[in-house]
């Protein structure tokens, strides 16, 4: 396994999420567990991505002097996904709640582009195929080792 290609799958799934929140965000009433158990996996998903990306995979780049300014906006990105998504995490539901699902969704799908375009395809060339794969060991361990906590 390849820490590249774990990024771009977490990518995906994650916008797959998102997907499945904007179909079902302006239906009320029964739909609201829906919502719940939707935006409760895709915040989990998303905080595991991000604490894999700043503790494993942005350190090794941060250092090239062309990708540290792209990865200090990376890390600012991640900031403001929390910050969205613990804002959602206490409102009701409701069009306050819809209109901050969309505004997470673009910062989201901006934050992917830019990654994908400015760092995976670098990365793919600074670091060598031996140190992403040990680079994706590391990141499942830790997001095993956050799950197995979670569960207890």
């Amino acid at each position: 396994m390849d820490i590249l290609e774990i990024l771009k799958r977490d990518h995906e799934h994650a916008l797959l999420l998102l997907d499945e929140l904007d179909q079902i965000k302006d239906k009320g009433g029964k739909k609201h567990y829906r919502h719940d158990r939707l935006f409760n996996q895709l915040r989990q998903e998303l905080e595991l991505h991000m604490m894999g990306e700043e503790e494993v995979f942005y350190p090794v780049l941060s250092g090239n002097e062309h990708l540290h300014p792209i990865v200090l906006e990376a890390v600012e990105e991640h900031r403001l996904i929390r910050l969205l998504l613990t804002e959602i995490g206490r409102l009701p539901k409701g069009e306050q709640w819809a209109a901050k699902i969309s505004v997470l969704r673009e910062e989201v799908e901006h934050h992917i582009e830019d990654e994908e375009d400015d760092i995976l395809d670098n990365a793919e060339d600074l670091i060598e195929s031996e140190q992403r794969s040990i680079m994706a060991n590391r990141i499942m361990e830790i997001k095993e080792q956050h799950m197995a906590a979670i569960v207890r």
